[in-house]
């Protein structure tokens, strides 16, 4: 059974978090990038931010607030409203979010799902529905909840499943902001419809009512946004709740456990599973950026540390036209220079040309952990046995793209930004392609020197 997450919802109107009733009487509640650090910092599996007017409007999303609410948090974020074109998606992915949902804009493009699974991976669409009960019928709504599309609202979510949609948030406008529970019947409706996660949004008062809608089959997470807000639920108390009533919950079994650590081999990748690494098609754009992140990492040397503090200043050119990162070790304060190889300089001019929002040369978000579980997926899509991390990029830059290729130890120590060529010594003693193709060449030189008499 897939584990329920537990997903707070900032609206958001002039740049400011707003909440009302059944979509009307908006209020004031907070400014949105303090709300997105306190639910980081608070236990919630995603956060969904939603320019709830932008659609209404006319207008393209506020990518400045989104911008710095993405910089404040480290679980995924979903974003929508004013999502109208493929260059809408791919402006709100560059300024941090994971997932984008789309409302108003699939009623007027209903391609637009498609041609967004198509280019980023349906892992990143979202289908968003304003739901209302009209003459008996589950009628779709467009504009936030201002306009009857007159639209079969069952319908519509079957057609965009088909079409690409990788999940579905449910905004049910009859049970919006009312905190009597969530709309029960229109969820259950849409989950025989449908086979792609449900995120259910609207009426939830307390904690009761996410344990009763995850009594529903094909649930897989509960929206709220003013009972958070004001702090009448409270998130880790709500999943310590929801895990005694049973509820598969994700939570950190090792949280606050700590073992002191024991040498162990330096575990890094070969030459093939670096190449399946860098071949492979993944279907997610966020896990795309970490893949490239991680390959970049490979041909540099980078820690996961040294590669999120990297700017474009730290880029120079020589009198030959090569770039090198010239810059100090976040560990340990220690000059380093290494030069941009074929691959590093590719993906470099890449998210420079492409990508570029401010000095930084990657847009990353995240925590060397959650880093580390996106990989965890790029492995899946590779075909490798194991897990790699963003360490195991410095291991393989150092072992199968320096000492196996014969670049000397004291030259490799130097790239590293090691302060002492015993440490990089220990990759010395790991690397066994290297020796063996030592001793490849040893014996061809020594046939030609020594003669084993018949």
């Amino acid at each position: 059974m897939l584990a329920k997450r537990i997903i707070p919802c900032l609206d958001v109107k002039d740049g400011r978090v707003v909440k009302g009733t059944n979509f009307q009487g908006l209020r004031d509640m907070a400014d949105p990038v303090e709300m997105a650090r306190f639910y980081n910092a608070s236990g919630a599996d995603e956060l969904v931010f939603y320019d709830i007017t932008a659609s209404a409007e006319g207008r393209n999303l506020f990518t400045d607030i989104l911008r710095a609410v993405a910089s404040e948090i480290f679980i995924p974020l979903t974003v929508g409203g004013g999502i109208r074109t493929l260059d809408d998606f791919d402006r709100v992915l560059k300024c941090g979010a994971d997932k984008v949902s789309v409302n108003s804009g699939a009623i007027a493009d209903p391609s637009l799902i498609g041609a967004a699974a198509k280019k980023y991976g349906d892992e990143c669409v979202g289908l968003s529905m304003d739901v209302k009960r009209v003459d008996g019928q589950f009628r779709l709504f467009a504009k936030g909840g201002r306009e009857d599309t007159g639209i079969d609202a069952m319908e519509w979510a079957v057609r965009g499943v088909e079409n690409g949609a990788g999940e579905i948030v449910l905004n049910s406008i009859d049970t919006d902001g009312v905190k009597e529970g969530f709309d029960l019947p229109m969820l259950d409706a849409l989950a025989a419809r449908v086979g792609v996660p449900i995120i259910a949004s609207g009426g939830a008062g307390k904690m009761e009512d996410f344990a009763e809608l995850f009594t529903h089959p094909g649930i897989d997470a509960g929206l709220a946004a003013s009972i958070f807000h004001t702090g009448e639920v409270d998130i880790r108390s709500l999943k310590r709740y929801l895990r005694d009533q049973g509820v598969e919950i994700p939570v950190d079994p090792f949280a606050g456990f700590r073992v002191k650590p024991t040498y162990a081999e330096r575990r890094y990748l070969s030459a093939s599973e670096l190449q399946a690494i860098m071949d492979v098609q993944l279907p997610n754009y966020r896990t795309g950026i970490n893949r490239d992140v991680f390959v970049f990492c490979a041909f540099t040397g980078l820690s996961h540390a040294d590669v999120v503090k990297l700017t474009h200043a730290d880029i120079h050119t020589d009198d030959n036209g090569d770039h090198w990162i010239i810059d100090k070790r976040q560990k340990t304060g220690t000059q380093f220079r290494v030069k941009l190889l074929p691959v590093a300089e590719m993906l470099y001019n890449r998210y420079k040309d492409t990508y570029r929002i401010g000095e930084k040369v990657f847009p990353l978000k995240g925590t060397y952990k959650t880093l580390n579980m996106s990989l965890r997926h790029v492995a899946r899509h590779a075909g490798l046995s194991f897990n790699p991390t963003m360490h195991m990029a410095r291991h393989t830059f150092a072992i199968t793209v320096t000492l196996t290729q014969g670049v000397p130890l004291e030259t490799v120590s130097k790239m590293l930004g090691q302060k002492r060529i015993t440490t990089t010594q220990i990759y010395a003693r790991i690397t066994n392609d290297r020796i063996g193709q030592d001793m490849a060449a040893l014996s061809e030189k020594l046939n030609s020197v020594f003669k084993v008499a018949q």
